[in-house]
């Protein structure tokens, strides 16, 4: 008798993560993903439950109130609740079918060969993320939570996960290099090397750019070109040249695969944003779909420099006249397309690096300071235009 009631009360915490994790994620979900969820996700904690803490207790002759208002039991239903909602995501993620039917609303205006070569694109992409990730990560991450001595490895595997993977994998690790407060130094100091240390473009690679570019050879435009990229990121590496007329200039190069490669993790990052907001009252209501988005339209206009180029010439106007003086570089438009930008080199250092620049030129830090802030803030209020993404 003792065990029926027993089990009447699992049932009936069963009931309760039913019914509550239905209201989380939303009214449109497979009943037999949700209830295999839940099933799954209480006997799992319900075990561990009585294996850590209930065994050593009298539960089965204590009243069901007196035992639901322990902690313990409020942080095992909180669990259940959690792994439950979790369990069904994982189910859905494995029907790429579903997935595909109502992640891409307007699937139903394209046709049945666009479709198929993206889904394929799409499968293709996510094999070679898993394959990367189990290459650099599986080994490490093992090695680590054995003897949990050198988080320098694990912290190189995830650089190299992400920097192997590409597209919005390194934009990703450059945010993560910015969170501080969520990684040890270690994790920073690798993350960080994404922001300018990513491999270059071969040097084989850089003249054929430059040449179907410019449509025209390299030596024409340019009286020397530096192969050897003073930077490379995510999206593009930037060389030092000179021109004809003897002006030092960057020039600025699109990474070859970048455009397809972005292309392919954007529409499976929008696809799954429309999907999980299709599922989840709680995703729509926070906007998932809306930020997945406006992040994808972001990375889009990154990858076409005549964007970054008019944006330049906007901001510059828009600072003629300005009272703090920040030097805008010059862009030859003339040369400068999608896919290229050449600008004025500026020398200089960054920010960070620049302490013993300040003190050789006697410069005043806390003006300098003043002269970027005060600038940024006329650049937001008042000229209607600012730079949006400053580094050091």
């Amino acid at each position: 008798m003792i065990y029926i009631k027993f089990l009447i009360q699992i049932l009936i915490v069963s009931g309760f993560i039913y019914f509550v994790s239905g209201r989380l994620i939303g009214s449109n979900i497979n009943f037999i993903r949700r209830v295999l969820s839940v099933v799954l996700s209480v006997c799992f904690t319900s075990f561990f439950y009585w294996y850590s803490y209930l065994r050593h207790t009298n539960f089965l002759t204590e009243s069901m109130v007196s035992i639901f208002w322990e902690v313990s039991t409020l942080v095992w239903i909180g669990s259940m609740l959690l792994i439950s909602m979790l369990l069904y995501l994982v189910f859905e993620l494995f029907d790429p079918i579903g997935m595909s039917a109502s992640g891409d609303r307007r699937s139903g205006q394209k046709s049945i060969f666009f479709r198929i070569r993206s889904y394929w694109r799409q499968q293709k992409r996510l094999r070679q993320v898993l394959r990367i990730a189990v290459t650099n990560g599986v080994v490490q991450t093992i090695k680590y939570a054995r003897q949990r001595e050198n988080e320098k490895e694990l912290a190189i595997a995830l650089r190299t996960t992400l920097e192997q993977c590409g597209g919005i994998f390194i934009k990703f690790g450059q945010v993560l290099s910015t969170r501080k407060e969520l990684f040890s130094p270690v994790f920073i100091e690798e993350l960080e090397r994404l922001q300018q240390g990513v491999r270059p473009i071969p040097s084989e690679q850089i003249e054929a750019i430059l040449k179907r570019s410019l449509h025209q050879d390299v030596d024409k435009v340019f009286l020397s070109f530096d192969t050897k990229p003073l930077a490379a990121a995510s999206i593009g590496q930037v060389h030092k040249a000179r021109l004809k007329n003897s002006d030092e200039v960057i020039v600025k190069l699109l990474r070859p695969e970048v455009k397809a490669i972005m292309w392919d993790d954007l529409s499976i990052l929008e696809e799954f944003a429309n999907w999980f907001t299709s599922k989840s009252t709680w995703a729509e209501t926070l906007g998932f779909r809306e930020i997945a988005k406006g992040f994808a339209d972001g990375l889009r206009e990154e990858v076409r420099f005549d964007i970054e180029v008019r944006n330049t010439l906007q901001v510059r106007n828009a600072l003629v006249k300005s009272d703090y003086k920040v030097r805008i570089p010059h862009v030859y438009t003339e040369i400068s397309n999608e896919d290229v930008i050449v600008m004025e080199y500026v020398h200089g250092k960054s920010v960070a690096e620049g302490a013993a620049a300040f003190r050789r030129l006697e410069i005043d830090c806390k003006a300098f300071a003043r002269t970027v802030l005060y600038s940024f803030l006329e650049q937001m209020l008042f000229a209607g235009i600012f730079h949006a993404d400053p580094h050091p």
